[in-house]
């Protein structure tokens, strides 16, 4: 699946809509940060249709301003309760080396991993979690004798499902992604972008 973000901005990168547009160049979804507009700004969106129908909110929970962890959901239109978040991390060395914040994407029971770097093809990159290893039997049933290191599990790297690039000239961001669960699910992929964008220009 491929989508292009087109940012619509105030100034200084400020966005006021993101215009969601697919492979053929239609409109699919319109993206406003409605939260910048309350009397305390927070990082809520709203998403629209292509007629500007309202489709679905992006909610920060409450959490304290000292945190490094800000989890977001997802709500569609009229539902009381999500099975879409989206969490947002930094760490003391992100702060200091001014990275990127690492995202986890749930999208009902699958969840994906999000890392960002300012420098390079893409801007961020999406992984499926590997898959957890167990100790073979053969290991689990060989009497320890002394103190013996422990068996090696070989490590599975993640699997990577997509990306989201920031191109020179063009849209603002594209977004690739190959898992069947993000594929059947845009507006969480565009909410995402939404916040790395409203990170970076914060």
């Amino acid at each position: 699946m491929e989508y292009a973000i087109h940012k619509l901005t105030f100034a200084e990168g400020r966005a006021y809509r993101y215009q969601v547009v697919d492979k053929e160049g239609k409109v699919r979804y319109i993206a406003e940060p409605t939260g910048l507009l309350l009397p305390t700004p927070t990082h809520q969106v709203t998403f629209f249709d292509a007629d500007h129908q309202p489709l679905a909110r992006l909610e920060p929970l409450a959490t304290s301003p000292w945190r490094w962890t800000r989890t977001f959901i997802l709500l569609l239109e009229e539902e009381t309760e999500s099975a879409t978040a989206i969490e947002e991390r930094w760490t003391l060395v992100d702060r200091l080396l001014l990275r990127l914040p690492t995202y986890t994407l749930r999208v009902g029971s699958y969840t994906y991993a999000a890392r960002g770097r300012r420098y390079g093809e893409a801007l961020y990159e999406l992984f499926e979690p590997p898959p957890a290893t167990e100790p073979s039997q053969e290991a689990e049933e060989e009497p320890s004798e002394g103190l013996q290191a422990p068996p090696e599990v070989e490590e599975i790297p993640p699997k990577k499902v997509g990306e989201v690039l920031h191109p020179p000239v063009g849209p603002s961001y594209m977004v690739l992604v190959e898992a069947a669960p993000l594929r059947q699910a845009p507006l969480v992929l565009t909410a995402f972008v939404v916040l790395i964008d409203l990170h970076l220009y914060g």
